[in-house]
């Protein structure tokens, strides 16, 4: 509330929807903040979010289409309902901003399934399987199915967040398909045992996407 902010951006799942749009709907009477919505129930139902109160509403990968809406100040048209364009490259991103909220906040006590302090962190984005249900093939990753970072990149944030977060303990890759990309799998996980398997890795991905013969190297990487 200290904050009151001009503009709201959220992304909420279907589930949660009406919960969040409560909560916006309280920043937008007292402050006047612009609301946007993005998302997957936002992409499936546009018109129904704009009448619900929503300002501005982003469809598909909205990465793209907000930072522009912002960088060139398309807040002052008339158009409201905005779909996604060509996107940044998923390798060429910026680690995610660390310093008003931290990560490490969420580690404690983390995920329900693990053992450890960990912090979510992505190597990946996107999924190579074609499951009809799915939200990322079916709304956000029409045309580019999987991307992957630069391992060693992914290796330097962990030592980075590790040297920030001294009471870190591990990773968690919070992705839709982490082993979609054999490639960048194998040498992700040959740099890790290199530096001696520093950190214990847990991972989100298809079991039927990952290679038999990648598993014992997994298991040495520290997965």
């Amino acid at each position: 509330q200290s904050l009151e902010p001009s503009f709201l951006i959220m992304d909420p799942a279907s589930l949660v929807y009406r919960e969040n749009f409560e909560t916006a709907l309280l920043l937008k009477k007292k402050y006047g903040t612009r609301l946007l919505f993005a998302g997957p129930h936002a992409s499936l139902f546009p018109e129904q979010v704009l009448a619900d109160g929503a300002d501005d509403v982003f469809t598909g990968l909205y990465d793209q289409s907000i930072l522009d809406f912002f960088c060139r100040r398309k807040f002052n048209t008339s158009q409201r309902i905005w779909p996604s364009v060509n996107q940044i490259a998923f390798q060429d991103y910026p680690w995610p901003e660390d310093n008003d909220i931290s990560r490490m906040n969420y580690a404690i006590p983390g995920e329900p399934s693990s053992e450890f302090r960990e912090i979510q962190i992505y190597a990946s984005r996107g999924c190579a399987g074609r499951c009809g249900f799915c939200v990322s093939k079916q709304i956000y990753f029409r045309a580019k199915d999987h991307e992957s970072r630069r391992p060693h990149d992914v290796l330097a944030e962990m030592f980075h967040l590790k040297k920030k977060y001294p009471g870190l303990e591990g990773f968690f890759f919070d992705e839709e398909d982490h082993f979609g990309n054999s490639a960048f799998i194998r040498e992700f996980a040959e740099l890790l045992c290199a530096r001696g398997a520093p950190f214990p890795v847990e991972a989100l991905g298809r079991i039927c996407g990952i290679p038999e013969e990648l598993m014992p190297l997994l298991k040495k990487a520290g997965y």
